[in-house]
């Protein structure tokens, strides 16, 4: 069976992928392009990795997806991608002599022992699943973040006994200078901390444990509210229903699933923690109007 890739450890994704690059830190790492292969060409259809990715490309990088994301070979971007995001990426040939940039790779306790993902989901919009991850960068500010990596490169290579607190500083310049000049509108703020708060904690639950949960009663449990509360405010903050934001995180997983793997609708079902492949059918075409397989030739 075709099933989707998912990578626990960097280690598991370098080993996969071959690029034949030594990990000196268990959550921590990063490459520059120059350091692969001449004639490195990866493909990797549907695959998702449980740990923080950014890449800067300087000059015309990969192609690749990222859910329902699609973005072409271009130079002068940063990308922010947070756990469990579907990706597909290619790589041509040329890839290692015409592009340049730098990939690392982190697990989110790197930047702070007491930080879960959940801590950069909230403060940090590039990283939710349902925004794109991408940030297109002017001249001063590539500049800027060139210096940046180069630094963080440099230190990793020599690393010394203050080497893991100064790539702390410098990854957390990087966040900060892409959450500056990520571009998003905030929605208009008609609720209290209170209700922003758990508004915020409800998107973060869902798009970590999405397809383990299957109704908004189920999720208010872990959370510690009623449903009829938790509804209440997600309506009050959001102006959507909590389900309506729960099952957006499964259908554009399934979008994406459809749209970037072979797996068959009924694979996809079973993706999605569906029980029965009808109910996913029945699912997917009440909120697209068009059956999987009627999405997938579209």
């Amino acid at each position: 069976m075709n099933k989707v890739k998912d990578f626990n450890k960097i280690k598991d994704y370098l080993d996969s992928v071959k690029l034949n690059l030594d990990q000196k830190l268990p959550d921590f790492m990063i490459y520059d392009f120059d350091e692969l292969a001449e004639d490195v060409e990866m493909e990797i259809k549907g695959y998702r990795h449980h740990f923080f990715e950014i890449t800067l490309e300087i000059t015309n990088g990969c192609r690749f997806n990222v859910d329902n994301f699609k973005f072409p070979s271009e130079g002068s971007r940063i990308s922010f991608i947070s756990p469990r995001r579907l990706q597909s990426v290619h790589v041509h040939p040329e890839f290692s002599s015409t592009s340049k940039g730098f990939t690392l790779f982190f697990n989110p306790e790197f930047i702070h022992t007491h930080f879960a993902s959940n801590n950069l989901l909230k403060d940090f919009s590039f990283f939710k699943h349902s925004l794109s991850p991408m940030v297109r960068l002017e001249n001063k500010l590539l500049a800027e973040l060139t210096d940046v990596f180069q630094k963080i490169h440099y230190e990793y290579n020599e690393y010394g006994t203050q080497s893991r607190d100064i790539i702390k500083s410098y990854l957390d310049i990087i966040l900060h200078k892409g959450r500056h000049h990520y571009t998003w509108t905030q929605p208009l703020d008609l609720a209290n901390c209170r209700e922003l708060e758990i508004a915020s904690s409800f998107e973060v639950f869902c798009q970590e444990n999405y397809l383990d949960y299957h109704t908004v009663k189920e999720i208010a449990l872990e959370i510690g509210l009623s449903a009829k509360h938790l509804s209440e405010t997600i309506k009050k903050v959001t102006g959507k229903k909590a389900l309506e934001i729960l099952n957006e995180y499964k259908l554009n997983y399934a979008k994406a699933l459809l749209s970037h793997t072979q797996l068959t609708p009924t694979q996809v079902a079973y993706e999605l923690n569906f029980e029965n492949p009808g109910y996913f059918f029945t699912f997917f075409k009440r909120l697209t109007g068009l059956t999987p397989v009627q999405f997938r030739q579209f």
